[in-house]
């Protein structure tokens, strides 16, 4: 939008004066004088003249008005405010000061006095034009839209072909969302003005928000032919093909902006949000850090910052940041979502939902907005929610592959995974060899156990962006590293020193990557290094502790006494489907899964949050009927089963033998089997993976045995209180070394016919979504048995604590 624009006042006639032994000057010849240096540009000599003016003729009104107006012109907004105050105050009446005077108010951000100034000028004349832009301009600049659109309009009416009232009319009409409208304003600027760089990027600007993004590109591309050192065209070019997942090009045109205007503050915030995307985050925090160096009270600014921060791992700047994003911008959705995901992040879930029920109130404007709403309820596992937030954006704009992708990551979250890959593949069709979702997709296929499909997408990546450490994380998972003379891994040892530009999460990654690739080798002093350098470094970013604070395993045994179970056991629903498989992470449950849900009655659901958030329906008082609970449970868990025809169906959630109680409570008839491992291999298998979600304890050993001894004595517990018969255990170690007897057992417990399909689980189709992904897509083996003794010198912490008989003596 253009800035405030100043408006001549004629000179009025004043007084003569002298000097003893000067020549005799009129103050109007000494005006007139002045005049004519600041029209000549000879601004030094205008400002020697009219300060000797006001010297002899103090508060002179032409003159004050002209002295502000050139200080104002050399950016001396401090002094020319001084003079124009002296203006308005010396001639009220002048319309021509009360605009300049608000032209001086808008540029320092005072917006309300600005709009009183424009006010006075408009009470003088309400047809005055200048004013009118004004106005607009700063009504903009708050956010009162509705009524910068009427004073816009009123401006648009008086002069229907001036480029100011267009610009200003077609970006308030963008930004109240009456996009088409816009359009048209944008194609009359354009025909009466087809060489000004500024309409064809505002243009794109519209366009972009509509989500037509390839229009986008092209208004933008012609706005940068236009004005090759136009900041704010390569600003907003940069945006349309950064929606499109052009980032390499985005970022550049983002520098390119800011070089040409080093304090443009839009266009570093851009920049830091391209290169959160690219996984560059400490380059992305320098980039926002600059942002609001330029301009302190800047939303978006903090509101990228909050991203940038959480990923960093630095969560109470996080927090600070989303918070001052919303003081600032408080009835706008956009900060409320970025401090929702801030707090979901930091697990204060109440606070988060609190959040969004504020960002529900406010009308989101844009398929970003809708976004946002998807990635939060798809990190609290509400996945209708997720799909209507993510649709409705998808249909305001289809052209964005981000869209696509994320809707993928959600059918993923979920475990629809064939459509999940067929969500990358719309992705990849709008922006081919984006790396980011032919990782997602490679992923996925290793899911499907299509591993040479996933490797050949990986070495895309790879062939591509050799610089990009991403896609060896996975590519350690498919391969076998017999040497250090492996290409891959030399290209993995090149990248250890870059890694710190894509921060500790991608770092975290790679180090768990690295001692995959060590142990393969069998070079264990090595691969037990990188893991403890994985661990250290994702220990370090955990954002909230609840677990080390309250001991919900302590509040579990203090609800379901001995008493509550006989009042309340069997009260539930009468329903034989479900089948709960739990225990510790990493104990075999996914094994267990895999031999039940390889059974043609039986389908594999996974893990559900599920009884959790049941369960909460029950704190909360919506349910408290144990019958009402349970088939809430059962209704969720059979839209799982596509088929429909299932007679059981498997929740192998691990953490649900914290609700063992509660599950016989409102679902008697349900099957629970506990898995049980040997200790030290159970948590070395934990310290091994890096979970998505959750397990906060596994990242440090002490806390990771703590974490196992508070399990143990809650399980304890269960076999104390609950009647005989209410599970069944099962070992590791017994199941791979007798799959039979085993496979039977379960079968015989879940109340179902023998099947030898049973018998090879990793035969059956049917994606894993879990850390033992590559494990259960093979035979049964036993070489997981008795691992941790590869690494039993560095795990004696955990020894001590879990296995003490087989400490090592010191």
């Amino acid at each position: 939008m253009a800035p405030p624009k100043t408006q001549k006042t004629p000179a009025k006639k004043g007084q003569k004066h002298s000097e003893p032994d000067q020549p005799v000057v009129t103050l109007e010849e000494a005006l007139s004088l002045a005049q004519g240096h600041h029209r000549t540009g000879n601004h030094l000599l205008a400002e020697r003249t009219y300060r000797d003016i006001l010297r002899a003729v103090p508060d002179h009104f032409p003159t004050t008005h002209y002295l502000g107006i050139l200080l104002f012109q050399a950016g001396n907004l401090d002094q020319a405010k001084h003079y124009l105050q002296s203006a308005v105050a010396a001639d009220p009446t002048d319309k021509g000061a009360w605009n300049n005077f608000g032209g001086v108010l808008t540029q320092s951000g005072d917006y309300e006095a600005a709009i009183e100034a424009y006010d006075k000028a408009l009470a003088v004349d309400p047809d005055f034009l200048d004013s009118l832009n004004n106005k607009s301009y700063s009504l903009w600049q708050l956010g009162r839209l509705k009524e910068a659109e009427a004073t816009a309009r009123h401006a648009l009416k008086l002069a229907p072909d001036q480029m100011v009232a267009l610009n200003n009319m077609g970006i308030i009409l963008s930004k109240r969302v009456k996009y088409e409208e816009s359009l048209d304003i944008w194609q009359k600027a354009s025909d009466l003005n087809p060489n000004e760089a500024m309409i064809w990027s505002n243009w794109s600007n519209s366009l972009r928000e509509m989500g037509r993004l390839a229009e986008a590109e092209e208004k933008g591309r012609k706005a940068v032919e236009l004005g090759p050192k136009n900041a704010e065209a390569l600003s907003n070019l940069g945006n349309a093909l950064r929606d499109q997942g052009k980032l390499e090009e985005a970022i550049a045109l983002y520098r390119r902006a800011t070089n040409e205007k080093p304090d443009y503050y839009q266009a570093h915030v851009n920049l830091a949000i391209a290169l959160t995307d690219d996984g560059l985050y400490e380059e992305a925090a320098i980039a926002g850090r600059y942002a609001i160096a330029f301009k302190n009270d800047l939303p978006e600014g903090y509101g990228i910052l909050s991203k940038i921060y959480a990923e960093l791992g630095q969560f109470d700047q996080a927090h600070r940041a989303a918070q001052r994003s919303v003081h600032l911008n408080p009835d706008h959705i956009i900060p409320y979502l970025d401090l929702a995901e801030i707090l979901t992040r930091l697990e204060q879930l109440d606070d988060a939902q609190a959040a969004m029920q504020e960002a529900l109130k406010r009308e989101p404007d844009s398929p970003r907005a809708y976004l946002k709403l998807a990635e939060i309820f798809d990190s609290m596992n509400n996945y209708p929610a997720a799909y209507e937030a993510i649709d409705t954006a998808i249909k305001m704009s289809p052209e964005m592959p981000k869209l696509w992708l994320n809707k993928g990551l959600i059918y993923y979250g979920e475990g629809q995974v064939a459509k999940a890959v067929e969500m990358m593949d719309k992705t990849l069709e709008l922006s081919p060899g984006w790396p980011i979702a032919l990782q997602h997709k490679a992923e996925m296929q290793i899911s499907l156990n299509q591993s040479a499909e996933a490797e050949a997408n990986l070495r895309k990546i790879i062939a591509a962006h050799p610089h990009l450490p991403t896609p060896y994380v996975p590519l350690a998972s498919l391969k076998k590293f017999k040497s250090e003379d492996d290409p891959d891994f030399q290209r993995m040892l090149g990248l250890l020193d870059k890694l710190e530009a894509y921060g500790p999460h991608m770092m975290t990654g790679f180090y768990f990557a690295m001692a995959e690739a060590y142990e393969q080798m069998k070079k264990y002093p090595e691969a037990f290094d990188y893991l403890k350098r994985a661990n250290d470094l994702r220990r370090k970013t955990i954002p909230f502790v609840m677990w080390k604070d309250t001991d919900f395993h302590k509040l579990t045994k203090e609800q379901y006494t001995p008493a509550h179970l006989a009042k309340h056991l069997g009260t539930g629903s009468k329903s034989e489907l479900p089948v709960f498989i739990l225990g510790m992470p990493r104990s075999g449950t996914t094994l267990t899964e895999s031999i039940l849900s390889s059974h043609p009655k039986v389908f594999g659901a996974g893990e559900l949050s599920d009884i959790g958030q049941v369960h909460k329906m029950t704190v909360s008082g919506e349910m408290i009927d144990a019958v009402e609970v349970g088939e809430e449970y059962i209704r969720r868990l059979k839209a799982k089963d596509p088929t429909g025809k299932a007679e059981r169906i498997t929740d192998k959630m691990p953490a649900n033998y914290m609700y063992i109680g509660f599950i016989k409570t409102i679902l008697p008839n349900a099957k629970i089997i506990h898995c049980r491992r040997n200790p030290i291999d159970t948590a070395l298998s934990c310290y091994k993976q890096n979970f998505a979600r959750g397990q906060h304890w596994s990242y440090d050993l002490e806390e990771l045995g703590d974490a196992y001894l508070r399990y143990e004595d809650l399980m304890q517990y269960w076999r104390e209180v609950m009647p005989p018969g209410s599970f069944i255990e099962i070992d590791y170690e017994e199941t791979v070394n007798n799959l039979e007897a085993t496979a039977r057992r379960l079968i015989d417990f879940v109340g179902l016919e023998w099947d030898d399909a049973c018998l090879e689980p990793h035969k059956q189709d049917r994606p894993i979504l879990t850390a033992s992904k590559g494990q259960v897509t093979q035979p049964v083996y036993k070489t997981s048995v008795d691992k941790w003794k590869i690494y039993e010198e560095q795990l004696q912490p955990l020894v001590r604590k879990l296995m003490p008989e087989k400490a090592l003596k010191k």
